[in-house]
């Protein structure tokens, strides 16, 4: 009896202590022997699970699984009302992957997965956000990296700053640099202080050595420069072509060279403006059509910086030589010359021009212009062995010859003063036989009248030139000194007046057009002072 009492007890004991286990709370110090699918801390109903400290409301699980820190009604699966603090050397990882981190020295700050991977503590105050930007950069400071690659390669350098898929990518140690664009400064390798903003942007694809402040803004601007600094390129595809080079200026749409390795300083301006050699400066292309301004160009002309001055330029002997033309203008025959580089699109096509630029061109080839052969000017100067500035001539076969006209002035005020020079010795000279002759006539006691015919005694006319004459013929000649009224008449053969010209010159000629006149002969006089002291017969033939 004893015996069964003690079962019975033990046995009553063991189902109050297992329903009290399985109706208990969890312990605080720990639980052990927990089977995940039944145990669990939690609501079995629509109640939501809230978390409290001081008995104030910390934190909320919805029923829906939303997850809202400081806020009881979060709508994402994490709501956070409030701030969230990283600590230093850690990351905020995205499918394991490191995403948001700010390690190494003080205030640097990545977003992405790769950026800044191998800053240390020597790094400072960089910013990078993208795919692997600043990958590389260990010990750099003051960078700034935005887009997949960008400043990947960097380590070390300070101050650079890249905007857009693989800007700066290649850039291995250099500061100072500023890429804004898809592949702006891609190919830099070493150098500072450049600036690049636009596609392809000084991208380099050949890669760019020790190369500085180089300035390239637009879409392909100095797109394979390599070698040289201080260029300034602004505009799409200007200086696209230029490989070598420096201090040189580009400013307007496909401005550009035709020699990628030997033009430097030089300076281009307008659209598609065409740099041809070096210490050159070129404004526009060959449909321009006026270039200018309220004031002249001024050249400088100042007696204390001038050396070697001598009074040799050659006046009337070089201006007797030079043959004014006119004429127009091949710009094919001038691009065939130059070999104008051909203008691409960002995709790498060929760009046609536009149809307003094709009917500029063709309407500046249809002007007739005037002026001088350069060729021809330098022949004439070198038959009087004259270095006559006034020549540009081409510096390569690829270049083109030009003139300098405002250089002309020179060589024409000389003519003027040897002119002038000789026409004050005929005037002393006549001076001198005007008194000869006044004493002659005192002497001999010669009267009024005999003067008058003396005078008209001289006056003469020549045979015209042709005679026959078909479309016209030219009549010479000449009257004396004093002549107060001079005329030549032309008549028919019977006597008619047909036309009156009036002579001014002493010796001259008169261009006679002969479509108004029947075939025929005609008779002409020159009459001085009202007398007729000389006449002609002319033939005219048609």
């Amino acid at each position: 009896m004893k015996t069964r009492t003690i079962l019975l007890t033990a046995i009553t004991m063991f189902f109050v202590v297992a329903t009290k286990a399985q109706n208990s709370p969890w312990l605080l110090r720990g639980n052990t022997n927990i089977n995940p699918s039944k145990d669990f801390l939690g609501t079995k109903d629509n109640s939501p699970l809230i978390f409290r400290t001081r008995n104030v409301f910390r934190m909320t699980i919805t029923n829906g699984g939303q997850i809202g820190i400081g806020t009881v009604n979060p709508v994402q699966k994490l709501d956070i009302a409030g701030n969230i603090n990283i600590e230093a050397d850690s990351a905020f990882y995205i499918g394991n992957i490191k995403t948001l981190h700010t390690s190494g020295g003080a205030e640097n700050f990545f977003v992405g997965p790769g950026t800044g991977n191998f800053i240390q503590t020597g790094g400072a105050s960089n910013t990078s956000v993208g795919y692997q930007a600043m990958y590389f950069n260990s010990t750099g400071d003051r960078n700034t990296a935005i887009g997949d690659h960008s400043l990947w390669l960097l380590d070390p350098g300070n101050d650079n700053v890249a905007v857009g898929y693989n800007s700066l990518v290649n850039l291995e140690a250099g500061g100072e640099n500023t890429a804004i664009g898809s592949n702006a400064l891609g190919g830099l390798i070493i150098g500072g202080e450049n600036i690049a903003i636009g596609y392809n942007a000084m991208s380099n694809t050949d890669g760019g050595l020790g190369i500085g402040q180089n300035i390239a803004i637009g879409t392909n601007t100095l797109a394979i420069h390599k070698f040289g600094d201080n260029t300034i390129a602004i505009g799409p595809s200007s200086l696209s072509s230029i490989f070598a080079g420096e201090n040189n200026t580009a400013v307007g749409n496909a401005t550009n060279v035709n020699d990628s390795f030997n033009i430097s300083n030089s300076t281009a301006l307008g659209n598609e403006a065409l740099l041809t050699a070096a210490n050159q400066i070129r404004i526009g292309n060959g449909s321009i059509e006026s270039i200018g301004g309220y004031k002249n160009w001024t050249k400088i002309s100042d007696a204390r910086v001038k050396k070697n001055i001598k009074d040799n330029v050659p006046g009337l002997a070089f201006i007797n030589k030079l043959k004014p033309v006119t004429y127009t203008v091949d710009l094919d025959a001038a691009d065939k010359i130059t070999q104008k580089p051909v203008i691409k699109t960002s995709d790498g096509k060929v760009a046609s021009p536009s149809k307003e630029a094709l009917a500029a061109r063709k309407a500046e080839e249809k002007i007739l212009q005037t002026g001088f052969v350069a060729q021809d000017v330098e022949r004439a100067a070198k038959s009087l062995n004259y270095d006559f500035s006034g020549v540009d001539a081409a510096k390569n076969d690829k270049d083109l010859y030009g003139l300098r006209y405002a250089e002309f002035v020179v060589p024409l005020v000389k003519a003027v003063q040897e002119l002038s020079s000789q026409n004050d010795a005929l005037k002393k000279e006549n001076d001198a036989l005007e008194a000869r002759l006044d004493k002659i006539e005192q002497a001999l006691n010669i009267s009024d009248a005999q003067k008058t015919n003396l005078l008209l005694s001289n006056a003469h006319l020549d045979q015209n030139i042709p005679n026959p004459a078909n479309n016209s013929t030219t009549i010479n000649y000449y009257l004396p000194q004093n002549t107060s009224a001079a005329s030549l008449n032309i008549s028919d053969a019977n006597g008619k007046l047909l036309k009156t010209f009036s002579l001014l010159n002493n010796n001259g000629q008169v261009i006679l057009q002969t479509n108004e006149l029947r075939s025929g002969t005609y008779q002409y006089f020159l009459i001085v002072n009202g007398n007729i002291v000389d006449s002609k017969k002319m033939v005219i033939s048609k």
